[in-house]
């Protein structure tokens, strides 16, 4: 962060929120972070507050996506910028994904219910209108793409210890170790190019108007 700015992040979850935190911390601005407990579609912050208002990979999953531009136009002072990037959709095969599938069925783990269903921009174009009508100005969106190089090994670690980690959470040490042995065979089955994670993303920037 510029120097003698605050950052003020807020989320829903009070776990993401420490994980902030600690973070802050090793970086050494904790100093200078405020942490609120709040939703993107009711922020808990004033009119006209913020410079800059930033979102990554939250848009997709919030009910009331308009609202929350609203909210994002709300607290900006005039001329602030917003910048926002999320998932496009896609339905773009991911190899792996196809390895858990079997692998939690084979060996019979239940999955948790998930919550609501992302609902991710289609296009930028779709992007930018929304923007548009929640009345930002000088709106760009444009189409991006990640690309993650996964091993067999890594790609269990996410799985366990985030993606799924209340699922292996739930299971005894030796049933995640045959979880963990079996999902490690069945990925090291696959090619190099086909443990890179390639998602199709949008980015926006926008500015509230004077």
């Amino acid at each position: 962060p510029h120097p003698g700015r605050m950052l003020i992040e807020s989320d829903p979850s009070r776990r993401m929120l420490n994980l902030a935190a600690l973070d802050a911390r090793r970086r050494g601005v904790d100093g200078r972070l405020r942490l609120l407990v709040g939703g993107a579609e009711r922020l808990p912050m004033a009119d006209a507050s913020a410079d800059v208002v930033l979102s990554t990979f939250v848009i997709q999953l919030v009910p009331g996506r308009a609202g929350a531009l609203r909210e994002m136009r709300r607290v900006l002072r005039d001329d602030g910028r917003c910048a926002l990037l999320t998932w496009q959709a896609s339905r773009e095969p991911f190899e792996p994904e196809a390895v858990v599938d079997l692998t939690f069925d084979e060996l019979d783990i239940e999955l948790p219910e998930g919550g609501p269903d992302p609902r991710p921009y289609t296009s930028p174009e779709a992007a930018a209108a929304e923007f548009r009508r929640a009345g930002f100005r000088d709106v760009r969106a444009r189409a991006e793409r990640l690309e993650h190089r996964y091993t067999p090994e890594t790609y269990v670690d996410v799985l366990e210890h985030w993606i799924e980690d209340d699922t292996f959470a739930r299971l005894g040490a030796r049933r995640r170790a045959e979880l963990r042995a079996r999902l490690l065979r069945r990925l090291r089955g696959l090619s190099s190019d086909e443990l890179v994670w390639r998602p199709a993303l949008i980015s926006v920037t926008a500015r509230r108007p004077r």
